[in-house]
């Protein structure tokens, strides 16, 4: 879920009114929750990423969406139902990755309905982000899906530096793959191919965009 904190309120204010509170920072590729278990919290990136992963019946991990600074995950259906379990599994992505929480079993049936309030912008922007990415899907084909991938990461999670942005998460293949809903043959091809068109570099956990606004050209 898309908090956008440098746009819309600052993190002090956010914490003031969810009531997040500091909690811990993590080891990369550490869980910060497990599918399947009772979900009593909201968390909330302070820095670093998060991967947010479900595995299928088959048993295969599947990535749904990373996380960068200022956006909120968990199961938002607890602020409203009790018992609500977690549908997915979160991970750090990076070193060092550190997390808020919103303890929802402490709040009154007022705060949360506060709560609610404050998030709703939050929901809807997620909601037009999940639409986006299945017209992506249906619509594109995969080489602009992974260019339109790496963007929307680079501009989420990315440090600017003029026309340059500097992506440091470490991201294999296989994971830009399912986020762009192709194969790793067809990522590590079209890497190659952005590479040797000057557009990026990269290497085991970062990508140097050199013009993050003319990736698609």
């Amino acid at each position: 879920m898309n908090l956008n904190i440098k746009k819309q309120q600052t993190e002090e204010e956010v914490h003031q009114c969810l009531m997040f509170t500091p909690f811990r920072k993590f080891k990369k590729s550490e869980g910060i929750y497990i599918q399947g278990g009772l979900c009593n919290h909201l968390y909330l990136v302070k820095n670093g990423a998060v991967k947010i992963s479900r595995i299928s019946e088959k048993g295969d991990e599947l990535i749904l969406q990373i996380l960068t600074e200022g956006e909120i995950f968990g199961e938002w259906d607890r602020l409203i139902y009790p018992d609500v379990i977690f549908k997915d599994n979160s991970f750090a992505l990076t070193q060092n990755t550190c997390i808020y929480r919103l303890d929802i079993t402490s709040l009154i049936d007022q705060m949360k309905s506060r709560a609610l309030l404050e998030l709703a912008p939050t929901i809807l922007r997620q909601k037009s982000r999940v639409e986006k990415r299945h017209e992506l899907l249906l619509k594109k084909d995969a080489s602009f899906r992974i260019r339109e991938t790496l963007r929307d990461l680079a501009l989420r999670g990315g440090s600017k530096f003029g026309d340059e942005v500097l992506l440091k998460i470490w991201l294999s293949h296989e994971d830009i793959s399912h986020l762009a809903d192709t194969s790793r043959q067809t990522v590590t091809k079209e890497m190659n191919v952005l590479r040797n068109q000057g557009k990026i570099y990269y290497t085991r956990d970062r990508i140097l965009f050199r013009d993050i606004n003319n990736i698609h050209s």
